[in-house]
């Protein structure tokens, strides 16, 4: 077993005995800035068990060289304050986020994104059970396109109507990209 599984193993993603309410932050974070890490800041403001899973984007070519270092780093920059999924780095597995959200058994499961992500949103591998599933889904502003993000939460609201959609503040590093980091090595 691979350090990578063995620490996937460790983390209470499909279910927990001890926690009522689980908020995911997932991404290919290739490489995680500290965009991301504002991300978890403004978020853990308002939930305390929020999980980093890295995943692999079914739209970009964005595998890890060094799976384990990148995860080191993150739990380096983020200080150790959030549990870190690692099962899809370890296994190089490309699942739709469906398709193992399915299997999360919190009463209550949160997402946060950018708000890039949350533009895409609507484009997600069965997007509607994905809707029914979360309970919020917090947005951090890069673009600020709020028109844009209003039309996809009518839209995702008709999925869920239950399903809450909370807008973090803008921030000082909204402007990095991972795609533009990696490009300007």
């Amino acid at each position: 077993m691979s350090k990578l599984e063995e620490i996937a193993n460790q983390v209470e993603l499909f279910s927990s005995k001890e926690k009522t309410s689980v908020t995911l932050f997932g991404g290919s974070f290739h490489p995680f800035h500290k965009g991301h890490l504002e991300c978890l800041n403004q978020c853990s403001k308002f939930e305390d068990n929020i999980i980093i899973v890295l995943d692999y984007s079914h739209w970009k070519s964005n595998e890890q060289d060094d799976p384990y270092g990148e995860y080191l780093k993150i739990k380096y920059m983020t200080e150790d304050r959030f549990q870190i999924y690692t099962g899809f780095w370890a296994k190089k597995q490309r699942r739709p986020t469906y398709e193992w959200l399915k299997e999360v058994d919190y009463p209550e499961v949160n997402w946060l994104m950018g708000d890039d992500t949350f533009g895409s949103f609507l484009q997600w591998h069965e997007v509607e059970k994905v809707c029914q599933k979360l309970s919020k889904v917090y947005v951090v502003p890069r673009e600020e396109k709020m028109a844009q993000y209003r039309e996809v939460e009518k839209v995702i609201k008709e999925y869920n109507p239950k399903l809450e959609v909370i807008y973090l503040e803008p921030h000082e590093f909204q402007d990095l990209s991972s795609t533009e980091i990696r490009e300007n090595k």
